[in-house]
């Protein structure tokens, strides 16, 4: 019910909220083929101001030939809670990911040497950088908006020397999620309320070459994509351990493209989709 932009699961990065007493933790792990992980992290709180620090690197040589990896990132998580009707919090965090590309193997391959590369020079960069504002307001007692503004970029370049093709690609996506959150009694239930809405844009830009160097484009395409979506779901306590939940949401997303290559139109178009979802249970807790 919440979107396609709920969860961020491309992301490994996960900064922590400020703890009410200073924490740093330090840990480095090591395993085979020359696999070694480190991760740091402080968080404290001062006040009404929190913050979170953390950071990791993590890489291995791989199994295979040309399947090592470098993972390394970091993120920042800054909040402010007086204490009174308004909290908001800052969070940043950056990954970026390089890995090499072992390609497949023909069965003859694999039963000679099933840790052989099947290509000399593939390999790829991910790199994302993601940041949102949180901001909460109570409204009245066990009732709140909420809002969320965010903003991530991810950049892919893939040198893909085996089949001539070598690839960049940004994706930059902005939205914000404004909700009501209602937690009161109801006929002498609990009863939790929310509604929400959901807007998002998603820009791709992608640009491929015929060289390593970048000199020699074939194809340069973008594609934008608007989401609009609108969402509520109740949570009724019918009896001590038993939940009676609904939900329904509708949303629409625009798409709006055009590509090229060798300066003749692949294609220009644009398209608009709309659907709703609802779903219902009941569910016994213990």
């Amino acid at each position: 019910l919440y979107g396609d932009h709920a969860v961020a699961g491309v992301i490994n990065i996960i900064t922590r909220k400020g703890t009410p007493e200073p924490v740093t933790d330090v840990s480095a792990e090591a395993g085979s083929f020359g696999t070694t992980a480190f991760r740091a992290g402080t968080s404290a709180r001062r006040g009404d101001v929190s913050y979170a620090v953390n950071a990791e690197r993590l890489d291995s040589d791989g199994y295979r030939d040309r399947t090592g990896f470098l993972s390394q990132g970091g993120g920042v998580k800054l909040g402010y809670d007086p204490g009174g009707a308004l909290a908001a919090s800052l969070g940043l965090s950056w990954q970026q990911v390089d890995y090499e590309i072992p390609g497949w193997l023909t069965q003859e391959q694999m039963a000679r040497d099933r840790k052989q590369a099947g290509n000399p020079a593939d390999e790829a960069r991910n790199e994302y950088l993601n940041s949102d504002l949180n901001l909460r307001y109570n409204l009245a007692d066990k009732q709140r908006a909420e809002v969320m503004v965010f903003f991530g970029r991810k950049d892919t370049s893939s040198d893909m020397a085996s089949w001539l093709s070598f690839t960049d690609a940004t994706v930059d996506t902005v939205g914000a999620s404004p909700r009501y959150v209602s937690e009161n009694r109801l006929a002498g239930h609990d009863n939790t309320l929310i509604a929400g809405v959901d807007y998002c844009i998603d820009m791709l830009r992608c640009d491929r070459y015929a060289d390593d160097a970048r000199n020699t484009q074939t194809v340069a395409a973008a594609i934008d994509k608007t989401t609009l979506g609108f969402y509520a779901r109740d949570v009724f306590e019918l009896a001590e351990h038993l939940l009676l939940s609904a939900g329904a949401r509708a949303e629409s997303a625009e798409f709006a493209g055009d590509g090229s290559s060798g300066g003749m139109d692949l294609f220009n178009d644009q398209t608009k989709y709309s659907a709703t979802a609802f779903d219902g249970s009941l569910v016994q807790t213990f």
